[in-house]
Formats: structure tokens, sequence, C-alpha cells
């Protein structure tokens, strides 16, 4: 039967992979700890080779806390260089997300804040209310294309927590269509010419 990577142990340091872990568990299972030593000395070697060969000190310290940090500190043998502890990692916080209360999720919050923002500066004044409300009806339509401008116009009165008083101007514009078909002036080219 196979051993396939998913039914192995996870790798606790990828850059030196799943082999230098398997050796690593096989060295701190020898009982003799002269011959551990021995042992772990030629495989810091060896990761120095798979690193560049760099003689640093930074880097010796580097490979031996690595060399605890893969076998999960459980390694017994003479380091060169001072033992980190293991450390024990904490569950970060959970972070809070505010909630909205947003009625129209399509269009955003800022084109709720801007409708809001615009009803608080005209207050009561239904005179702006005319020219103001075609407005928006025509750019909320063009986040959101499936609604007839009549729903719109509801959905921008909840928001602006207000009744719109019907004007002619604005009747008219909820009863002709938002957008309407142009012509296409290259048609008279386009044609056969007989």
């Amino acid at each position: 039967m196979f051993t396939y990577n998913t039914n192995l142990e996870p790798i606790r340091l990828r850059a030196y992979g799943r082999h230098i872990q398997s050796l690593l568990e096989k060295i701190s299972a020898i009982p003799n700890k002269k011959e551990r030593n021995e042992y772990v000395e030629a495989l810091t070697k060896l990761m120095k080779k798979n690193n560049g060969d760099n003689d640093s000190k930074e880097e010796n310290v580097q490979i031996w806390s690595d060399l605890f940090v893969i076998t999960d500190y459980n390694l017994d043998v003479d380091s060169p260089h001072p033992i980190a502890k293991k450390k024990e990692r904490a569950k970060p916080a959970k972070i809070v997300y505010k909630k909205s209360m947003q009625q129209l999720k399509y269009c955003g919050r800022y084109l709720t804040a801007f409708i809001k923002a615009i009803s608080e500066k005209i207050g009561k004044d239904s005179t702006q209310d005319e020219q103001l409300v075609p407005m928006l009806i025509k750019w909320v339509h063009s986040f959101h294309k499936k609604e007839d401008p009549v729903t719109l116009l509801g959905h921008i009165e909840n928001i602006m927590g207000k009744k719109i008083v019907m004007t002619p101007k604005i009747n008219d514009f909820l009863t002709k269509p938002l957008h309407e078909k142009r012509r296409n002036y290259n048609s008279s080219r386009n044609a056969r010419k007989h």
C-alpha cells in the first residue's frame, strides 16, 4: 500500500522539507547521546549546504533553532548556542465587525450615506426634492438595474426617512423608461445599396 503525504504528519518547517524532518525523528530516537550529537552535526552541515553554505553566526543560530522547532523541542543534544524555549501561541482575539443596518445592500454603504447626507442637507424643502429625486433614482438604477423606478423611489424614501411629495416632474420621470433606446445613426451607412 502507498503512503501519501496527506496521511503523514504535517511538515513543521517547509523550508527544510519532509526528509529533514524524518531524519530528525530518527535521530531523536537514538538512545546514545554522543551518537545523536554526531548525527545532528552532520545534519546541520547538510542544512547549511541547502541554505547556501554561509558560515555566519546568525545562520548557525537559525539552523540550530530550526532543528529544535522541527522536533517540537524534543531533541536532546548538546547545542553550541543557547536553546530557545518553546513559545505557547495564544489564539488571537476574534475581530468584531460592525453590523450595518443597510437597506440597499446592492448599492453599498457609501450611496446610502450619501442619500442620508443629502436628505439632512435639504431638510423638509420639497422644491429641492423635485430636482434631487430623479437624479438619485437614476444613480441607484445604474448600480442595480433589476428594480423599477417606483420601487427605487420607495427605497430612497426609506433611507431618507420621509415621504417624497409627488410633483408632476417626478411623476413624469417615474412613468417613462430610464434608459431610452438610442437611434443608430450609422444604420443608413450599413444598409444595402440597391
